[in-house]
């Protein structure tokens, strides 16, 4: 491991209307927010991810100041901007026309608002994938895209671990729940130039 070198970079994930109301959802975003600009200022080789522009606008329209923070932790390289959705969608219902939209929409704003559009995809805790996805995201100029889906069953997890593909809703992601069930199992999905790569370690 002398040769090797890890990079460890803040993320919040958050489904701001699962089971939430959107109250709910907008304190616990502000509340993360607040937190990591904090963490910055603890530690000044501190990266944050976050993505969803309608939590940014919550930000924008309740706390300026705070937003302005974030603002210039952009601006220093030090906050980046992932996914470019309005807010992190279903990826199995939805047809072209709401992706396309949502990548508009967000990146618009992000652009507009603190001056870069993502160019990561994002869309992690997702149940599966549509299979246009590759070319939307590449026509939207996302370089590329990473996300993490979880097993609903013991089934499930053991088959998307051990030959399964991972894409789907029986892949396995890195969360406690998965773990306690398949123990050491992870897998991720990339998409790079409209090409895609899923794979799984243990």
């Amino acid at each position: 491991m002398k040769d090797k070198k890890l990079y460890m970079i803040g993320n919040a994930h958050l489904d701001p209307v699962w089971l939430w109301q959107w109250q709910e959802g907008f304190q616990e975003a502000k509340a993360t927010f607040r937190s990591a600009l904090d963490r910055m200022k603890e530690s000044e080789d501190f990266i944050f991810t976050s993505s969803s522009a309608a939590m940014y606008e919550w930000i924008e329209n309740n706390d300026p100041a705070m937003f302005e923070e974030i603002r210039q932790r952009v601006r220093e390289g030090r906050w980046h901007i992932v996914g470019g959705w309005w807010i992190q969608p279903d990826c199995n219902i939805p047809g072209g026309e709401s992706f396309v939209r949502q990548g508009l929409y967000g990146q618009r704003y992000f652009k507009e608002k603190l001056g870069v559009t993502a160019k990561v995809g994002y869309n992690v805790d997702s149940f599966g994938h549509h299979g246009m996805l590759p070319q939307i995201l590449k026509k939207a100029a996302w370089i590329i895209t990473f996300s993490c889906v979880r097993c609903r069953t013991r089934r499930d997890c053991r088959d998307g671990c051990s030959g399964g593909n991972p894409t789907t809703a029986r892949g396995c992601s890195p969360s406690a729940s998965c773990s306690s069930i398949c123990p050491g199992a992870r897998s991720w999905t990339i998409m790079s130039g409209g090409r895609s790569a899923s794979f799984a370690s243990r």
